[in-house]
């Protein structure tokens, strides 16, 4: 009788453990599926951090942060001023002025010289391994606008030697080109490059880790 009843003991033991792991298994089982559904976020199935993630950056990116500035102006020069013409008749012979042949034309101007870059035209070079984005500016873009129709003029003309139509014209070509070269003595050119490098910089600062160098 003893013996009957430690082998049942013994055996209602046994059920006991089997049920046991078996339930042990299906919580394992279930923790699994749940791992997979949730997107691996239990041990052994993590997404990788965002850390060991590598950024690529190719010069696509570049140009699509710069494109709503691929056309910019970046300096912009006024001048204004006053001017004059005379001219009179000459002796064939001594180059003399012929007298009271002179007439005059006396003018008050005003311009603007805007120096800046096409974008399009630029060169542009990453290096990811080094983090490096290395642009070459290319050429500078010049506007000298002085429009004619604004400029007043003083008209003193002389039956003997009348205005001729083109002198206006001519003496606003001379202003202009020295205009320009009084804004390139006053550094015009270096500004422009100093502020589209500076609004490149800002626009690409967003791109985290790497440096800007200009060529």
């Amino acid at each position: 009788m003893k013996n009957e009843k430690f082998s049942k003991i013994t055996s209602g033991i046994g059920t006991a453990v089997i049920i046991l792991l078996v339930v042990v298994g299906l919580i394992g089982t279930a923790k699994f599926i749940i791992g997979r559904i949730n997107g691996g976020e239990d041990d052994g199935f993590r997404k990788p951090s965002e850390e060991n993630h590598t950024i690529v950056l190719t010069i696509n990116d570049i140009e699509t942060e710069l494109r709503d500035i691929a056309e910019l102006m970046t300096y912009e020069y006024y001048y204004a001023g006053t001017a004059s013409i005379t001219d009179s008749k000459q002796f064939l012979i001594t180059g003399w002025a012929v007298p009271f042949t002179e007439h005059e034309i006396r003018m008050t101007y005003a311009g603007t010289i805007k120096v800046g870059y096409d974008l399009n035209q630029m060169s542009i070079d990453v290096d990811n391994d080094k983090k490096i984005i290395t642009i070459a500016l290319g050429n500078q873009i010049i506007e000298n606008n002085l429009p004619e129709e604004s400029v007043e003029t003083i008209e003193k003309n002389n039956i003997l030697n009348l205005i001729r139509s083109d002198e206006v014209t001519n003496r606003l070509a001379e202003i202009k080109a020295e205009e320009y070269n009084s804004a390139v003595e006053q550094g015009i050119n270096d500004l422009a490059e100093k502020n589209v490098k500076e609004l490149i910089e800002e626009k690409l600062a967003d791109i985290e880790g790497y440096t800007v160098y200009f060529m």
